[in-house]
């Protein structure tokens, strides 16, 4: 096997990874119904015993989800907040810049 497939294949992994992860972040109800599926076929009876262990794991993480679908929890979506009654003007940061003033370089004696 050369170099250059076991590279591919490492960075196709990673990039397959990142975009589960980004499909979990964007689109959390879809990946949690999908999920739910998925944990669901791996539970059939007719399955060994690894499947039924990660249907079983599945199903422990989209119980731990909550409500909303996601599994990044709460701070996700920012859904599950409580209402803040304060306007968006009083929550705001003001930042002042102090002018530049021009200073005389060091002389040199």
């Amino acid at each position: 096997m050369s170099f250059y497939l076991v590279q591919a294949v490492i960075i196709g992994a990673v990039v397959g990874a990142s975009a589960l992860v980004a499909l979990d972040h964007f689109f959390p109800n879809w990946t949690s119904r999908y999920l739910g599926r998925l944990a669901d076929t791996l539970l059939a009876p007719q399955r060994n015993a690894l499947s039924r262990w990660l249907g079983q794991q599945l199903h422990a993480k989209l119980s731990r989800a909550g409500g909303c679908g996601t599994s990044s929890g709460c701070g996700s979506c920012k859904g599950c907040a409580p209402a803040s009654n304060t306007p968006m003007e009083d929550r705001a940061q003001v930042i002042t810049i102090a002018p530049l003033t021009p200073q005389k370089p060091p002389q040199h004696g």
